[in-house]
């Protein structure tokens, strides 16, 4: 913590904690995928329950929900 900036470990692969970019993408994570489409939306119970869906996955799995890569891929699609 040399230069001002807070780090973390996961597995020895560092990441700047002031990194816009990659909190806006793992806080996307958390999001459901409902609510990530759209720019302005209200909290709703379904989206609560997601949120902790994702949560339980990480407990379980002692894993990031996106996989053990260390980087985010977030990739939305919609049903027809």
């Amino acid at each position: 913590m040399l230069d001002g900036n807070v780090y973390y470990g996961d597995d020895d692969d560092y990441k700047d904690t002031n990194d816009a970019f990659y909190q806006n993408k793992r806080a996307k994570i958390y999001v459901a995928p409902e609510h990530a489409r759209s720019e302005e939306f209200e909290p709703t119970a379904a989206g609560d329950v997601y949120a902790f869906a994702i949560i339980l996955i990480e407990i379980a799995t002692r894993n990031d929900p996106f996989g053990v890569g260390g980087r985010i891929s977030i990739k939305t699609t919609s049903c027809i």
